[in-house]
C-alpha cells in the first residue's frame, strides 16, 4: 500500500512534528513492505509532496521546492486536491495520487485538533488517528479535564480562565503553591510555567495569555514522579504498553528537556533519561494500565495509539491523570519497542485498525424522503 504521512502545519510544535514524522516514516520503510509518501505542510501553509523529505536534512533548506496542491483522494474518479489561490481555495483535479491510508503526525493546532482526521472522514479516506471529536477534546485541556471528570478519573485541583479574567484571590484561596500555569490549547509543555508565589503567578498567566485565549492553573504535585503509558487496539483487544518514567533535571519536564537539551532528550530516549518499566508499586502500575484502557474506550480513541501522562506523589501514593496525547512525539516508538519488541507488528496493527474501522463506516446512511418535492411545491405556490 501507499501510506501517506502528513505532518508540519502552522503550529508551535512544527519542528516536533517533523522529527516525529521522520521516525514514523523510517519505521514504515524499515519494518513494513509499504511505500511511504511524505506530505509536508510548511509554516506558511505551502504543501510539499516529495520523497526527498525522507531525508531529514532536506528540511533545513527548502529552496528546491515549488508550491503544489494538497491532494485529497476521491477513489472513484482518480484524485483531486485543494489549491490555494488569491481568491481562496480552489478544488481542482489536475494531478492524480494514489492514497491507500493517511497517517496524521501533525502535532498541536491545525492538525492534531481534529482538522486532518475530519478531512479524511469527509473524503472517505482511511486514516491512522483517533476519532475526530476525541482528537479535538484531547488538545483542549479544559474539555479534556471535563471528560475525565465524567469518567471519575483522579485529577489535581485546577481552575481555568478566559483572557483577562483571572481572579488571583480565587486562585490563592482555592489552590496551593506551587502552581502550574498552562495555555489551554498548546502541547509539549510549551509555555508551561511553575509559579511559587503571587508575582510569579501573575507573570505566568500573562505569558500563557499571550499564546492562548484561555489559561489553566493547576495544583503542583509534591514528591512528583511523572509517568507515561500508551494504549492501542491490537487484534481486536485493547492493550497497553509498559509504564515509562521520564526523568528531568528541572522542577518539571519542560519542552527543552523533552526535545532539545543536551542533558535531556526524553523523547529521544537519551540514555539514563527514561526508565522502562517505571520504578513504581505494582498496584500503581495496574491502576495506570486500567486507566489508559478506560480513557481509550471511554473517549472513543479506537483508531489511534494515544499516550496518557500521569502525576504520582511518591509519598502520599496519590495518582493523578494529567493529560492524553493522541499523537505522541516520535509516536513513542522506543516505548512501544521496549514493550512489544516488534515495531513491525505495531505499525501494521495501526494500519490494519484504520482500514477495519474505515470499512465499518461504509454503511449506507441514505434516507430518502419527499422533502425536496414539498419544498419546490411550497416555493412555486408562494411566488410573489
Amino acid at each position: 500500500m501507499r501510506i501517506w504521512v502528513i505532518f508540519g502545519s502552522r503550529t508551535p510544535e512544527h519542528d516536533v512534528s517533523i522529527a516525529s514524522a521522520y521516525a514514523v516514516m523510517q519505521a514504515i520503510k524499515i519494518h513494513t513492505s509499504h511505500d511511504v509518501i511524505p506530505l509536508y505542510i510548511t509554516r506558511e501553509w505551502e504543501r510539499i509532496i516529495s520523497e526527498k523529505l525522507l531525508v531529514l536534512k532536506q528540511f533545513k533548506d527548502l529552496s528546491w521546492f515549488s508550491p503544489s496542491g494538497l491532494p485529497v483522494v476521491s477513489k472513484k474518479s482518480g484524485a483531486v486536491f485543494f489549491q490555494s489561490t488569491e481568491g481562496g481555495w480552489l478544488l481542482s483535479s489536475k494531478k492524480e495520487y494514489q492514497i491507500d491510508c493517511l497517517r496524521n503526525i501533525c502535532h498541536g493546532e491545525n492538525g492534531e485538533d481534529g482538522c486532518v482526521s475530519g478531512l479524511a472522514q469527509l473524503i472517505n479516506l482511511p486514516i491512522v488517528s483517533v476519532w475526530t471529536l476525541a482528537e479535538w477534546i484531547s488538545l483542549d485541556k479544559e474539555m479534556m479535564k471535563n471528560v475525565f471528570a465524567q469518567l471519575w478519573l483522579p485529577l489535581v485541583p485546577y481552575l481555568t480562565y478566559h483572557k483577562d479574567s483571572a481572579n488571583i484571590a480565587e486562585i490563592e484561596s482555592t489552590l496551593t503553591y506551587p502552581l502550574f500555569v498552562k495555555p489551554v490549547n498548546l502541547g509539549s509543555s510549551i509555555w508551561v510555567s511553575r509559579a511559587m508565589n503571587q508575582a510569579e503567578l501573575i507573570t505566568a498567566i500573562e505569558v500563557a495569555w499571550y499564546y492562548d485565549a484561555r489559561v489553566m492553573i493547576e495544583n503542583g504535585v509534591h514528591n512528583l514522579q511523572e509517568l507515561n503509558c500508551s494504549v492501542m487496539e491490537k487484534d481486536g483487544e485493547v492493550v497497553s504498553t509498559e509504564v515509562e518514567e521520564p526523568t528531568t533535571n528541572e522542577a518539571f519536564l519542560t519542552f527543552e528537556e523533552k526535545y532539545t537539551s543536551d542533558s535531556g532528550g526524553t523523547m529521544k530516549w537519551t540514555k539514563g533519561k527514561v526508565k522502562v518499566p517505571a520504578e513504581i508499586p505494582a498496584e500503581i502500575e495496574a491502576r495506570i494500565k486500567a486507566y489508559v484502557k478506560e480513557i481509550f474506550v471511554g473517549c472513543h480513541m479506537t483508531w489511534g495509539a494515544p499516550r496518557v501522562d500521569f502525576l504520582y506523589d511518591k509519598e502520599s501514593k496519590n495518582l493523578y491523570v494529567n493529560e492524553v496525547n493522541v499523537t505522541p512525539g516520535s509516536m513513542q516508538l522506543p516505548l512501544r519497542k521496549a514493550s512489544w519488541r516488534d515495531l513491525w507488528e505495531f505499525v501494521e496493527g495501526l494500519i490494519a485498525t484504520a482500514q477495519k474501522y474505515h470499512a465499518l463506516s461504509q454503511k449506507s446512511i441514505d434516507h430518502s424522503s419527499t422533502i425536496l418535492d414539498h419544498t419546490i411545491t411550497y416555493l412555486e405556490n408562494n411566488k410573489k
